[in-house]
């Protein structure tokens, strides 16, 4: 089972074209291109592009404009199909994973009307099934206890 992703509330996942203001090869000495498609999570559009502004920046790459890409947002699953979903810009803020483990203890949870007081007793168990530590999995749990 692969992870699930989740959106922070007020946060979205745009898609954008950035225009340059003169071709670039990103330093990689090849093919020089105008623009380029990149994602932004955000609460609004114009943090996005002052996110976007930023980034390219940070590359000495200057934007003759930042467009937004039809459909205007997209779907937490649009999220798990980028081949690098962290590294879209404001993932850290905007976004984050349900994995699998932490999955497998919400499931245990779920299943009995005690479960949430079992928490301990379910970390520990799918902890030792998979070897993860229990305070990674504590920290993957962190959003949805």
């Amino acid at each position: 089972m692969s992870g699930q992703y989740f959106f922070n509330q007020g946060y979205s996942l745009n898609k954008f074209f950035a225009s340059f203001t003169k071709s670039t090869d990103f330093g990689e000495g090849g093919v020089f291109v105008d623009g380029q498609y990149i994602y932004c999570i955000a609460t609004d559009i114009e943090v996005a592009r002052v996110m976007i502004e930023g980034h390219y920046k940070s590359m000495s790459i200057t934007c003759k404009e930042i467009e937004l890409v039809k459909p205007l947002t997209t779907i937490n699953d649009d999220l798990r199909k980028l081949s690098t979903p962290s590294q879209v810009l404001g993932y850290k803020e905007g976004a984050f994973m349900k994995t699998a483990n932490a999955q497998r203890v919400l499931q245990l949870m779920g299943s009995c009307e005690d479960g949430h007081e079992n928490y301990c007793k379910y970390v520990k168990m799918v902890s030792e099934e998979t070897g993860i530590s229990r305070e990674q999995l504590d920290k993957e749990l962190e959003p949805f206890v």
